[in-house]
């Protein structure tokens, strides 16, 4: 058997409690900013006129720029 203190079992216990934790809140970082980056880099639009940059959330042809107004073609490149 192998003779264990309490104080080093605590310690081996909340030692690897942290590290999961940690880890798993890395993971599901990682995962949300990646989906967060693919999702804006498809709604994203600069105006050709003023360049301002806006979200087109609605993803058409065509889209109307917030700032000046004008309309703006999407490029499919």
């Amino acid at each position: 058997m192998i003779k264990l203190d309490f104080s080093l079992a605590v310690f081996l216990y909340l030692a690897t409690s942290v590290i999961t934790i940690l880890a798993a809140w890395i993971y599901f970082e990682q995962r949300r900013y990646i989906k967060r980056r693919d999702l804006t880099k498809d709604l994203l639009r600069k105006c050709d006129v003023c360049t301002y940059v806006y979200v087109d959330s609605h993803r058409e042809n065509f889209s109307t720029c917030p700032q000046c107004g004008s309309y703006n073609v999407v490029n499919m490149s």
